[in-house]
């Protein structure tokens, strides 16, 4: 799965539309400095996926200091 990340610009609708085209193709965008934004059916959908992005980073991180050892 890719995950957009969307870099950080001015505040308004230019933000707001990049993050908007980044979850068109994506049930999940990262915005740069701030957080994750999610996309679904209702809101129990996008936690679900809030929550699979959280989780993957956080399996991320674990093999990442693994590797290090």
């Amino acid at each position: 799965m890719h995950i957009p990340v969307v870099p950080v610009v001015e505040r308004g609708a230019l933000q707001e539309e990049k993050i908007a085209n980044s979850l068109r193709d994506s049930c999940v965008a990262l915005l740069r400095g701030h957080g994750a934004y999610a996309r679904g059916a209702s809101l129990w959908e996008a936690l679900h996926w809030l929550t699979a992005l959280e989780e993957s980073a956080h399996i991320a991180l674990l093999r990442q200091a693994i590797n290090r050892s």
